[in-house]
């Protein structure tokens, strides 16, 4: 991820990933709820979510 971010230190987004409070919950749920907006990926009828 570091080396695909722009303008950003390594330790910064070492500390966001390690120390840094989010919740991975809530991180999905916004996730899903951006998906949910863009017709091509809207959760439907059918809608089968894979991910590891």
């Amino acid at each position: 991820m570091a080396e695909n971010a722009v303008g950003l230190a390594y330790h910064k987004l070492h500390h966001f990933l390690t120390a840094a409070p989010w919740s991975a919950v809530e991180l999905n749920q916004r996730r899903l709820e951006l998906m949910n907006q863009c017709n091509q990926t809207k959760i439907g009828r059918g809608f089968s979510l894979i991910y590891r």
